[in-house]
Formats: structure tokens, sequence, C-alpha cells
């Protein structure tokens, strides 16, 4: 299905649903009816004007921000850009006021708008609608000017007719000036009838039922055509609906080198029927306003997704926040709960998200479908659909199981001695490994406009490999790579840069072809150390790691007489220093064999320091460095190459996890015997 067919479809089954014309919070975005748009006010861009039923003139307000005003609109202004092509009943003062049209020498906008609405003056005289009447009474009445109208309503006295539509408001020293010919006003009126109350064009349903009516009216006498989206024989349409200000999706060219050859004119392109066009297109402006719906990405793209029984996408799923917006991780086990470290956290993932998006049973897998769209504004007038797929349930629940399996990294909790899995949201990806540490942050930060957009268009890469299960893109592995190299880049987030650098390179490991000699398979994961493997970069990693902590623990096991011969504390800034290790990272990963060398010389005072504190401690980790010389020695003999691969990352990884739960099983035994030992004393007692 293209991407026009399932907008149209969504809109239909929206309006079996009432969930069209359906009004929340003033703030709420609004699924509108056909041949009827929406604006969002800024504050002071719109007013509204309110009258009797006699339509007499009562008082004028302006909107409140971010408030969404609903109008009437006709074929010809709904995506008007230059021209003069007056909305039905509301709109521009330039349009409602003769003396704005006539001082701006533009009375041919005020001319063609009071034509307009006689000719829907006579429509409401046989189809009676009361606030639509009260409102061309009013309009239509030559005493009226909306303009000298409001001006009091708005500013009292304290104001100055500045000629030509231009107002300066006066607020003692302080004035701000006003451009009333480009301020919006839409109308309520007040009934005598405390049963009507006050009725607005905004919320009167009955109103848009009338203005649709109106129109479809009007279309019955013109010629119809095939419409290429839905294969009816209805009237076409080549005025389609403008977003994200008036670029559309589906617009005409001026330039005849687009269609000639093919086509006689720009039209024939594609034929969408008007009222088809409408719903198409109020349904994706409703997308991008409800923000459930759509975002915008760094590349300069708008994500938007739905579901078929959950339109307003009530549930919040979004792709690019997947472990965040609805934590699909919540309530999994630890794999201390079960048998294997590796169990299908994938499968368990996508049961619980079919459950999610079923609704606890209100609908059947098989009866859910899920759509997705990037959308990406090329220029002022023009919309590009990027990428447009639409999933069955089961086949999204499927894929996403999946990406949680494979890019699932499992981390040592200290305090439940266990596994859990963690899975980074896309825009932590995306994030960390393009973003840049902050002086007063603790999140890693974009800059930059080109870093911005490469950090977009990768984002829309990882959106399609969650969908349909792609390898992750190749440079975003290649930039992992270089992150974990350029250790001394990182002053303050060194942690959390590699363990994302270490998760993606997993993943890409895991998603090269099966006969690749660097294939890692589904079921393993490089988070844990792996005793047997005999890769010389993964040895070296090891290796590495060793060095790292006998220099970090006899920093910590230092004795000092300052502290009573007691150990100084790990948050000592003593404790803290880079390690001869991390200042060497890069080097030893070019160099392995020369930098080891070096390493292993500059190793020795710290390995007799901790002989002389624990002596235990230095004894294993000399045996421990003995055996991973000797491994290494024995892999030069099949692997020549100098430099060290990404295996090097999983090896330091590797190693010092298992240093860090090796220190807190050491503790607790040690904490157990203490407390066994006084409860033996207190016993004794």
């Amino acid at each position: 299905m293209n991407p026009l067919s399932s907008l149209l479809e969504t809109y239909q089954l929206a309006e079996k649903s009432g969930l069209v014309d359906q009004h929340l919070g003033e703030t709420d975005p609004i699924l509108l009816p056909i041949f009827h748009d929406s604006k969002k006010s800024k504050g002071e861009d719109a007013i509204e004007v309110l009258l009797n039923e006699k339509g007499e003139f009562l008082g004028a307000r302006f909107f409140p921000k971010d408030v969404y005003l609903e109008f009437p609109v006709s074929e010809l202004s709904i995506g008007r850009s230059s021209g003069v092509a007056p909305h039905p009943l509301v709109d521009k003062l330039l349009y409602l006021s003769k003396s704005i049209s006539v001082a701006q020498k533009k009375e041919v906008h005020h001319q063609v708008y009071l034509e307009q609405l006689e000719t829907l003056a006579k429509y409401e005289t046989a189809h009676p609608q009361p606030l639509l009447r009260s409102i061309v009474t009013y309009l239509l009445n030559p005493d009226n000017d909306i303009f000298q109208d409001v001006l009091p309503a708005l500013f009292g006295q304290d104001y100055r007719d500045l000629g030509g539509g231009y107002v300066e408001q006066i607020n003692g020293k302080k004035s701000k000036k006003y451009n009333f010919a480009e301020i919006f006003a839409s109308f309520s009126v007040e009934f005598s009838d405390p049963m009507i109350g006050t009725r607005t064009v905004t919320k009167d349903r009955d109103l848009h039922q009338h203005h649709i009516q109106h129109i479809l009216e009007g279309l019955k006498d013109k010629d119809p055509g095939h419409c290429d989206i839905s294969g009816e024989e209805i009237y076409l349409t080549s005025k389609h609906r403008g977003l994200m200000g008036n670029a559309k999706v589906v617009g005409e060219s001026n330039h005849y080198e687009v269609y000639r050859g093919r086509f006689s004119n720009g039209s024939d392109l594609i034929h969408i029927g008007l009222i088809n066009s409408q719903k198409i297109f109020l349904m994706l402006k409703y997308f991008l306003e409800n923000k459930d719906n759509g975002h915008y990405l760094n590349s300069g793209s708008y994500l938007i997704n739905w579901f078929n029984h959950d339109i307003k996408n009530e549930n919040n799923f979004q792709p690019d926040n997947l472990n965040t917006s609805n934590n699909l991780l919540t309530g999994m086990p630890t794999s201390d709960q079960v048998s294997e470290p590796n169990y299908n956290f994938g499968g368990m993932v996508a049961k619980k998200f079919a459950t999610m998006i079923c609704g606890n049973g209100k609908f059947s897998l098989d009866e859910i479908s899920y759509q997705i769209m990037l959308l990406e504004k090329t220029s002022n007038g023009r919309i590009a659909i990027k990428y447009f797929r639409k999933f069955p349930g089961s086949q999204l629940a499927e894929n996403l199981g999946h990406w949680y399996q494979s890019l699932g990294w499992p981390v040592y909790k200290m305090q439940e001695q266990a596994y859990s899995l963690y899975v980074p949201p896309i825009f932590g990806i995306v994030n960390t490994l393009y973003g840049e540490e902050q002086e007063n942050s603790p999140f890693f930060t974009i800059l930059g406009d080109r870093n911005k957009a490469i950090a977009g268009h990768i984002t829309e890469n990882l959106i399609s490999s969650v969908m349909e299960r792609k390898p992750i893109p190749a440079d975003l592995a290649a930039k992992a790579g270089r992150n974990a190299k350029n250790r001394s880049h990182y002053k303050k987030h060194w942690p959390i840069q590699f363990q994302m650098d270490c998760i993606i390179l997993q993943k890409y490991l895991k998603d090269l072809p099966q006969q690749h000699p660097k294939h890692l398979k589904e079921d393993k994961n490089l988070a844990y150390l792996d005793e047997t493997c005999s890769e010389r970069s993964y040895l070296y990693g090891r290796l590495l790691a060793v060095y790292d902590k006998i220099e970090k623990d006899a920093q910590f096991s230092r004795k000092s007489a300052q502290t009573d011969q007691k150990e100084i504390s790990q948050t000592n800034p003593a404790y803290d220093r880079e390690t001869n290790a991390a200042r060497l990272w890069t080097a030893f990963m070019d160099r392995p064999t020369i930098i080891n060398r070096t390493l292993s010389t500059k190793i020795q005072p710290y390995l007799s320091r901790l002989k002389a504190l624990k002596p235990k401690t230095a004894s294993y980790y000399e045996k421990l460095m003995g055996e991973l010389i000797s491994r290494i020695y024995e892999a030069k003999k099949t692997d020549s190459k100098e430099a060290l691969d990404e295996m090097f990352l999983f090896g330091y990884y590797g190693q010092t996890q298992a240093f860090y739960q090796n220190n807190k099983k050491d503790n607790n035994k040690e904490e157990n015997q203490n407390a066994e030992d006084i409860k033996d004393m207190q016993e004794e007692n």
C-alpha cells in the first residue's frame, strides 16, 4: 500500500471511530473535518470577536497562546500562497475589514470576500444555521467595520491608529506596534437561550457540517474523473493542502521538463479526488501536530507513526525512543533467575510488546497494523516522503524482539549481583556516538549543523534497521570504533562512551553475513568474559585491563601515615588519577608489542607495592599476566598483524567486568564473615 492510500484509509477509520472534529482541550490538535483548516495562536496574531445572536458587536480579545482555531476553507483557499483567495467565513482582517483593504490599496481582497459571503448568506437562508446567520449579519452590515470595533475592546483608550491597519499600543513609556491586516479574526456568538449558550466557529460541529454540505452541493455539477488513490470516479483537484507552512507533498510543478514527453500538463502526474485529497492531508496534518504521532529529527525530517487501532498512538510507541517511551524491559528477569545468561530476551520482549499493543486482549495481533513514515521539507514549497512501511502487528513484534535480542547488552548490577539487559534507545546511541561532553551536563550533546545532519540521517537508518531487521549502518560501527580508540578525548564520560561503542560494535558483528569470518552468533554476548577466547586482540585487551587494575589497586591500597594506616578513599584524587594504561590506550592499539614492553616496566613499582599490602592479590595478577602473555605469544604465530581490532575492546571490557564482580563477591564474603563473628560473640555473652 502506498502512503497516500494508507493515510486515506486511516482517516476513514477515524471517521468511523468518531475521532474527526473531536475537541479535547483548547491546546490539543484536532483531526479536522474535510474543507476545514486550523491555526495555532501565537498569542497576539489572532482575535476572537464576540457577537450577540442579532449580529451586534459585544467585545473582542486576543486568543491565548497555543490555542487551536478551526475554520471553514474552500477549494481555492486551501493552499493559497499568493493572489486573492479568501476563506469562506473567517480570515485575516485584510479580507474582513473594508478600511484596512482600502488603506492598503487592496480593495479587491475585501470585495471578493464580500461576494463569497453573500453566496454563503443565500445558502444559509435556504438552510438555516443560527451561528452562521449572526456572523453574516454582522459582516454584511455596511455600518460595521470590524477593525474599528475591535480596537477599543482590545486596548481601551491606550492606542494610536497609525493608518493602513497599523496600530500602536501605548502602555506608559512602553509601546507596541501591531499590523492588523495580518491578524486573524474568528467569532463567537452569545445566544439569549441558556440552553444554547455561547457558540464558537472553532467548536460548533453543526456549523462545520453545514459548510461541508454547502461545498458538496457545489461539487455535484462538476465533471468527475478517475482518482488514482481510491479508484473512484469523483471530482478531481490539483490544488492540494499545504503542510509545514505551505509546502506540499503533492503539487503541480512549474517546470515543464518534469512531465514533458509523458504528460501534456503537470496535473496529469497524479489524479486525486478533492474529498480524498482533503482526508489524506488532514490526516497527515494531525499526525504532524500530535506529539504522540510525530516529532522532528535532527536531519530535518519528521518521524510519523501510528497503529490502525490506535490512531492517536496513545501507547506512545516511538521507534527512536524504545527504552524510555514504553519500557519493554520492565519486569524482565535477571540472568540469575534463568539457567543461561543469554536467554531469549527478544522473544520475551516481542510477547510483551504484542500484549501491550493488543490492549491485553482487546484486539488480536492479526487485526493490528503499524505504519511509519519519514517526511522531509526539501524547500518552502515541497515535502518529500522519504520512507514508508506498513507492518502487520505480528511482524512488528517479531522485528522489535530481534532488535532487543541483538542489541541487548548485559550490565552487571552490584546491588542485585546479577546481569540485567540494557538496550539503549536510538536517540541515546546517536547522541553518545556523535555528541560532545559538556561542562555541566551528564549527557552528550550534538554540536554543529553538520554533525546534527549526519546524526539525523543515522537516526533514520537505525529506524529502518529496527523496523526491517536490516544491519546497522557500517559508518555507525566505524564511528564507534574511532571513539573507542580515542580514549583521551573523553574526560568525564568515558565509561558511558566505551560501553556504547562496545554495544554498537557487537551489534555490527552480529549483523554480518554468517559466512563472514567475523560474524558473531546471535546467542553470543561479548559483555561476558570469555576465558577460552584465543584471539590475539582479545588477549591484549585482557592484559591491558590487568595492568589498569594493578595500578588502581596499588593507588587505592597505599598506606598513609596521615590516615593512621587506613586505606585511602576511592573518591580521593590520588585514586582517580589516570593510569598508564589509560594514557597509552591509543598507542597500545596501534603498536601493542612495543607499548606492552613499556607498560610491563611501568607496572612493576605498583605490583611491588601491592605485594607488600595484598600479597595474595598481587600473586593472582602476576599469574594472570603470565598466562595471558604466554597465550599472546602463541596467538602471534597465526596472527602477524600488529594493530589490534575491535576484539581488543571486548577483551578489556570483559576482564574489567570480571574484576568488578570478583571484588564485590570478596567484599560480601568479608561482610558475611564479620557478621558471623559478631553473632558468635553475642551468643557467648
